[in-house]
């Protein structure tokens, strides 16, 4: 008997590409006849806004019976972030756009390892649709891998953007349902859950990640108005990214609208290292850049960095 497909993600938290490429890859799986569910272990974040929780998708917050499965993962390909539940020896394929373990788990994996070089996974998963022949995908599915890219790309202000993203979306909106001024009111929607929530929303969105032997603590604040929120709730920040008992914390804030990064840290030692990597100034604990930066492309550029 075919064991069951799990498609899955990061078990920190759920941003809008992982849990877009999660559910609308399950069902992709569904329709080419495999028997294949998406699982979503960690809390959804702040770019899953109120309203796209209200779309018709589904997914399991653990797998069904994960003794007798193989496992997918998307967005993800660092093994120190993947479920519990997932054993390596049952994965059968990742789709990513995260360096790191790509030499790995092309050795292992030969073909079914997809990590590679575009703004959003939702891209990725994308390209699997329209390679299928006959399977379309219905409206719901458009629109989560449609904003997943606006929302993974910074609305395609930032550098990691490619033109496979951009080719996806103009494939995608002619099959979405949203309204004319969607990619605003997403942008919006944002800001004002943030605002309202502003503790979830910073512990919602930090990883810590392993960069030359250390373990860093990276917050990443993704919204219109970075500027804005970081103004009114500055001391709730320094108060979140405290919470992981790690000395090496920083949060890496795109502020949207600025067309800029702001970063905050109270670490000496971060400061020099980010003044040296990004050419910023820091006064206090603060420090902007001249442009946008992913936090993908932020933790690339340090391990970059000599």
């Amino acid at each position: 008997m075919p064991k069951k497909r799990v498609v899955t993600i990061n078990r920190a938290f759920a941003d809008l590409d992982s849990l877009a490429s999660a559910v609308t890859y399950a069902e992709l799986l569904q329709k080419q006849g495999f028997d294949a569910e998406a699982v979503i272990p960690g809390p959804l974040n702040n770019s899953v806004t109120d309203e796209i929780q209200t779309w018709d998708f589904k997914y399991k917050t653990h797998p069904t019976d994960p003794q007798n499965s193989e496992f997918i993962l998307v967005d993800i390909s660092d093994s120190e972030y993947f479920p519990d539940f997932v054993t390596e020896k049952n994965i059968i394929q990742i789709i990513d756009h995260h360096g790191g373990d790509t030499e790995y788990w092309e050795q292992k994996l030969g073909k079914n390892c997809q990590i590679e070089n575009v703004g959003a996974c939702a891209t990725q998963i994308w390209e699997k649709y329209n390679s299928s022949g006959h399977i379309y995908a219905a409206a719901t599915q458009a629109n989560l891998l449609y904003t997943a890219i606006v929302s993974n790309t910074l609305n395609f202000r930032s550098n990691i953007a490619d033109k496979r993203d951009v080719s996806a979306f103009r494939d995608l909106i002619k099959l979405t349902d949203l309204p004319k001024n969607w990619i605003e009111k997403y942008f919006d929607d944002q800001q004002k859950h943030a605002l309202a929530n502003p503790l979830d929303t910073i512990i919602n969105d930090t990883k810590i990640i392993p960069i030359k032997g250390q373990k860093f603590v990276i917050g990443q604040l993704e919204l219109w108005d970075a500027q804005e929120f970081i103004l009114k709730e500055e001391d709730t920040l320094i108060q979140a990214l405290l919470s992981f008992n790690n000395p090496k914390w920083f949060l890496t804030a795109p502020s949207i609208s600025h067309n800029k990064n702001i970063f905050i840290t109270q670490n000496e030692n971060i400061k020099d290292l980010l003044t040296s990597v990004f050419k910023v100034c820091f006064k206090g604990n603060k420090a902007e850049t001249k442009y946008l930066l992913e936090r993908k492309e932020v933790v690339e550029a340090i391990r970059k960095h000599s």
